[in-house]
């Protein structure tokens, strides 16, 4: 066990999960912390990241090669391991100097770790911090989940992998169990989060009384939702090796076309949200298997999604692309593809002129040169 000179009152481990407004309540609380601190709240610096995921391979072990702390903290084991170290024994020392009364830890990565070897010395060493644990959990609604999680893994990179039939389950029975751990448990709905939003419940729930009121919230929402059409185009470079030359953009980086898509996205008139085919979502909700344990233990109820009798059930699995399961306006999707071609050979052709200029100027600068050094001479 993690022992220092000061202990808090009491420590929030936040654990998500994915999707339940967590970055831009991480965000809040970092940009906060000073104020935070005044009120006796520590939410520690970690080198890098808004969260405390940096700590993770310290108690758990090196993260893999394709895991972002390994892109991010050191390109070795040994180097992220280090690193990792360091970044708990600077939470410890920090704990040890501002003598919080309530220390926050968060990080996603925290939902799935309690099945992994490391869970219970990772747990000792927080009692170290603190006389009391509280986990801190929100659980969002399959469908919804899905249709978030496939629209961030277009925007981003990896291919959007669905949580397991048990995950919610598999994830929550460490922390329920442990006998030295409070867990709470909570439902991810606008309509039933405090002031519908995921800060003001938050603070109202595990903060001092008018914290929420002084709290530094994120300029903008870096995970603002794209239309369908702009998902199925995204979809079909990233994953359906669609070249990027097919729309004229070989010259581009993918992140960079990314942009220019949701861009032209939020411009071009018709966009919605994201709706299902019939009965899809009903399919996602189905392929779950712990849903009622979740409403027997933590009496939270997610509603099945309603069906049309006359249109059959498809198979979750099969959900490959954008339109096995999404509503795609097609004429939308053509203009789309239409605007995003044309901007980008504007922007060549704006490139190339820009670069011929710089060209002509470096030749007469030459020129310049030369007819001075020749005066020179005279």
């Amino acid at each position: 066990m993690t022992e220092t000179k000061h202990k808090a009152r009491s420590l929030i481990l936040h654990i998500g999960h994915p999707k339940t407004g967590t970055t831009t309540l991480q965000y809040t609380l970092r940009d906060s912390a000073p104020l935070l601190l005044q009120q006796g709240v520590l939410y520690p610096r970690t080198p890098f990241f808004n969260n405390h995921k940096p700590i993770m391979p310290h108690f758990f072990g090196d993260p893999g090669e394709g895991d972002r702390l390994r892109q991010t903290m050191g390109a070795s084991e040994e180097k992220v391991l280090s690193a990792s170290k360091d970044a708990w024994d600077s939470i410890v020392s920090e704990v040890y100097t501002k003598k919080p009364e309530l220390i926050i830890l968060s990080a996603e990565a925290f939902f799935s770790c309690g099945t992994r070897s490391g869970f219970d010395t990772f747990i000792s060493a927080l009692l170290g911090l603190a006389d009391h644990i509280t986990v801190v959990a929100y659980l969002r609604d399959p469908a919804s989940l899905y249709l978030s999680g496939r629209q961030q893994s277009a925007k981003n990179s990896a291919r959007y992998n669905p949580p397991a039939a048990g995950w919610f389950r598999t994830a929550l029975e460490p922390y329920l169990t442990h006998p030295e751990i409070e867990l709470k448990v909570h439902k991810f709905d606008r309509k039933e989060l405090i002031g519908e939003d995921i800060i003001a419940d938050f603070s109202s729930r595990y903060m001092p009384s008018g914290v929420n009121d002084l709290l530094i919230r994120p300029a903008e929402d870096s995970n603002t939702s794209i239309s369908a059409e702009a998902m199925a185009l995204l979809e079909l470079v990233r994953f359906q090796n669609m070249p990027l030359s097919s729309v004229g953009a070989d010259h581009m980086k993918i992140k960079d076309f990314v942009k220019l898509v949701r861009r032209i996205d939020d411009a071009l008139p018709g966009k919605t949200r994201m709706r299902f085919k019939p009965n899809c979502a009903a399919a996602i909700y189905d392929s779950r298997t712990d849903l009622e344990w979740v409403e027997q233990v933590f009496g939270i109820h997610f509603t099945r999604p309603n069906t049309d009798e006359r249109t059959y059930i498809p198979n979750f699995d099969q959900f490959q692309d954008t339109r096995d399961f999404c509503e795609v306006d097609e004429q939308r999707y053509a203009i789309l593809v239409h605007a995003v071609s044309t901007e980008i050979r504007r922007e060549r052709s704006v490139a190339g002129y820009y670069g011929e200029f710089i060209r002509n100027i470096g030749r007469w600068r030459t020129r310049w040169d030369k007819q001075r050094r020749v005066k020179q001479k005279m």
